[in-house]
């Protein structure tokens, strides 16, 4: 069936996102006021996801709300404002390099944190949002995997198809905190689909060779 609470974000769209608490671990040289990295040190599905996403939708120089209210090494972070200065790499996932962190003079630090960011979104990003999925739209969602083929048709007025074909970078169950799900994109959509049309998506290519067709509805 139809979709019709899909969109397209594309860089430089307003873009706000939270996450649930996702274990780290924070490097820094321990001095006051010193840049600090951020690596993920959860193996959770889920946590993975929103951390990926989490990065690839905050753009660099915006500041954001990293909140820990564990009590670790006799240091409380609490909740701290930062701001991104970076990746270490551009692969998915990469360590963040942030500025914004007292550590108290310890150079490690593991902590179970939440991240929260309101930004444009940096440019070259590609995403299609789905809010409130249903059970098995998520599913369907979850199962994607970087480097599959997906048609997207979505309509607007009298047409009876629009398909672009694009490329699963990641995708991210954001279902807990904002009741949406993304696939992140390996191109840049065009704008068509800015205002929520009547949408499809199946999968044209699946990894391994697992032949079926998807429609996410």
């Amino acid at each position: 069936m139809p979709l019709t609470n899909c969109r397209f974000l594309i860089g430089g769209d307003s873009n706000y996102t939270t996450t649930e608490g996702i274990r780290v671990l924070v490097s820094s040289s321990g001095a006051t006021g010193a840049t600090a990295t951020i690596a993920l040190a959860d193996d959770h599905t889920t946590a993975v996801s929103q951390w990926n996403s989490f990065g690839a939708a905050t753009s660099t120089g915006n500041t954001f709300t990293f909140f820990s209210p564990d009590s670790e090494q006799g240091i409380v972070i609490g909740s701290v404002q930062q701001t991104l200065l970076g990746r270490v790499s551009d692969a998915i996932g990469s360590s963040l390099v942030v500025s914004g962190f007292t550590l108290g003079g310890i150079t490690q630090y593991y902590t179970t944190a939440e991240f929260t960011s309101s930004s444009t979104l940096p440019s070259g990003t590609g995403i299609v949002e789905l809010s409130s999925p249903s059970t098995q739209t998520l599913a369907d969602i979850n199962s994607l995997q970087n480097g599959q083929d997906i048609y997207v048709d979505y309509r607007a007025g009298s047409a009876t198809n629009n398909v672009r074909s694009f490329t699963v970078k990641f995708t991210a169950d954001e279902t807990q905190k904002q009741n949406r799900a993304r696939i992140y994109l390996n191109e840049t959509p065009v704008s068509e689909n800015r205002n929520g049309l009547p949408t499809t998506i199946n999968v044209i290519q699946t990894k391994p060779s697992l032949v079926m067709d998807l429609l996410l509805g």
